[in-house]
């Protein structure tokens, strides 16, 4: 290709399948860039209609708070901050009138986005609908599940999880239930929007990292359009802002942390095995616990033989994408219950984790992660009073004479 044509070719970093390599001038390349620009004015179309139809239904309004709703938001262990109640009172102004609801809740991890979400799906669900959040892994669906069982219990509301890591007898059970009307409040995976799902009265969507759902299954085609629609995201990806800037989404932040959350105390190193050992066993002495990243799963085995030896005693449980999901969940379980003093894991543990006994965060070769994920990461410790810790530790290389890298020092 002649130079002055390079600007056309960009680099093939990732995929699921061989790229085919069209000739440029060929009628084949033309054919294909028409096909994805015709699905792609097709998709718009869809939504913008499906926008459309939204701005235009009408609903019953919700009622003001009953004392059923004020006892449940008033049991929440914590005192809300100014920003919670603003969003709350957001939410609910939505509800109150006529129009159905695309309102975006912003919020850092660990600043309370999930107490706000308990409190609207209470609401709803008050108000005679069904609830459905969907997230979008199974530990997030299951972390989910657990926090919403204690946090309705004795409310009378009846709450599901569904995913395909159920047994396929449990899934039909609930499916049963759910179209029945004897489930109230469902949380599950991307399964929550098969086909096979239906609902008696569905009334409230909520989405959790709504960045992970794509444009296509946040259209919900088999589902009822009339719902009112809570995304909850802590940074939004550009589509997002385009939604909310546009006027399409309604927006709420949450600026202000939790009265008594300490700030995560954050070093950036190179690799130290004496720091590390050091970090693991402060953590160790105050009697809490560490989340480990490794995000290499074929080098995971060696690297828990690595910690074992290094600090020897402490108990170690390995967690990655490639296990099953009914073991990712026993796993976690397990680390909960205080089995395992330290969890090695890779990136799987970026959303959905909240363990507040975890309070020591070390990722090892940090250089391959993005800030975003990072972020996010840390995000995972720091959930109590107490002071947290998180280790971001990067490859050192070595230059010989010439000033070219060579290889790394570990």
């Amino acid at each position: 290709m002649p130079f002055e044509l390079s600007e056309k070719l960009s680099p093939y970093y990732i995929g699921f399948s061989k790229p085919i390599i069209y000739r440029l001038g060929g009628s084949l390349w033309f054919k294909t860039k028409k096909k994805v620009k015709d699905e792609v004015e097709k998709l718009a179309k869809e939504l913008l209609n499906k926008y459309a139809r939204r701005a235009i239904a009408k609903r019953k309004p919700f009622g003001p708070d009953d004392e059923w709703q004020k006892n449940f938001e008033s049991n929440f262990e914590f005192k809300l901050t100014l920003d919670q109640r603003q969003a709350l009172e957001d939410i609910k102004k939505n509800l109150s009138s006529k129009e159905y609801m695309d309102r975006l809740l912003c919020g850092d991890v660990g600043f309370g986005k999930t107490e706000i979400t308990f409190c609207v799906a209470h609401k709803a669900i008050l108000e005679g609908y069904q609830v459905v959040l969907l997230a979008p892994t199974m530990i997030l669906a299951d972390q989910h599940f657990r926090r919403a069982k204690n946090r309705f219990k004795n409310t009378g509301v009846n709450i599901e999880i569904l995913s395909r890591a159920l047994p396929e007898a449990k899934q039909k059970e609930v499916l049963r239930n759910l179209f029945s009307g004897k489930i109230d409040f469902l949380i599950g995976t991307h399964r929550v929007l098969s086909k096979d799902v239906k609902f008696k009265n569905l009334g409230l969507l909520i989405i959790d990292e709504e960045q992970k759902c794509g444009v296509k299954q946040k259209k919900l085609r088999h589902w009822q359009e009339a719902i009112d629609l809570l995304s909850l995201r802590a940074t939004p990806i550009p589509r997002t802002l385009h939604l909310a800037l546009s006027g399409i989404w309604k927006i709420s932040n949450i600026l202000t942390p939790p009265l008594g959350k300490k700030k995560t105390e954050t070093f950036i190193a190179p690799y130290d095995i004496k720091k590390i050992k050091e970090a693991i066993k402060f953590e160790l002495a105050r009697k809490g616990q560490i989340y480990y990243l490794y995000n290499q799963i074929f080098k995971l085995d060696f690297k828990k033989r690595e910690l074992e030896k290094l600090v020897p005693g402490i108990k170690i449980a390995t967690l990655h994408a490639k296990m099953p999901e009914i073991e990712i969940i026993k796993t976690l379980h397990r680390f909960e219950e205080k089995k395992y003093n330290l969890l090695l894991a890779t990136t799987i543990i970026e959303n959905g984790l909240d363990l507040p006994e975890v309070n020591t965060l070390i990722v090892e070769q940090a250089q391959k992660l993005g800030l975003a994920q990072m972020h996010q990461i840390r995000g995972r410790i720091g959930r109590k009073d107490i002071q947290s810790f998180a280790y971001f530790i990067y490859k050192k290389r070595r230059f010989n004479y010439s000033g070219k890298k060579t290889t790394s020092i570990y």
